[in-house]
């Protein structure tokens, strides 16, 4: 039986020995959200810069955000996209996460992930307590 040029066609017969294939670069694995690796880091460092306002309202707020950050962690840009209320504290809440933002950069996060965390959008929420 005749084969493909450098092909072999019957099982006893083994391929002449050749350089092992090259082993890829190892790179991180990915397991279902990796945005559970990094946000998590993201917002720890926002908290530590954030002087929430005082005297909340009676009902959860929630402050959705697009980010986009340099390698380097600054930021390209930030603005808010929604606030589940537009009473005076959520305002406030808003402005000073805003402010927050800003002032916490650069943002040290997992090269491994950058074109995950190079454009998000995070949710800051505010519980009642």
């Amino acid at each position: 039986m005749f084969g493909l040029p450098g092909r072999f066609t019957r099982p006893d017969i083994a391929p002449s020995p050749q350089t092992p294939p090259a082993v890829p670069p190892q790179v991180p694995k990915r397991t279902g959200n990796a945005a559970a690796h990094w946000e998590p880091l993201f917002k720890a460092q926002v908290e530590r810069c954030w002087k929430k306002p005082g005297g909340g309202g009676k009902e959860p707020i929630e402050a959705i955000f697009v980010i986009k950050l340099k390698r380097d962690g600054m930021i390209d840009e930030a603005r808010p996209i929604s606030i589940t209320s537009t009473t005076p504290y959520s305002k406030a809440y808003q402005m000073s996460c805003m402010r927050a933002l800003e002032n916490c950069q650069p943002y040290r996060l997992p090269d491994a992930y950058y074109d995950e965390w190079r454009f998000f959008e995070p949710v800051f929420t505010e519980r009642i307590r």
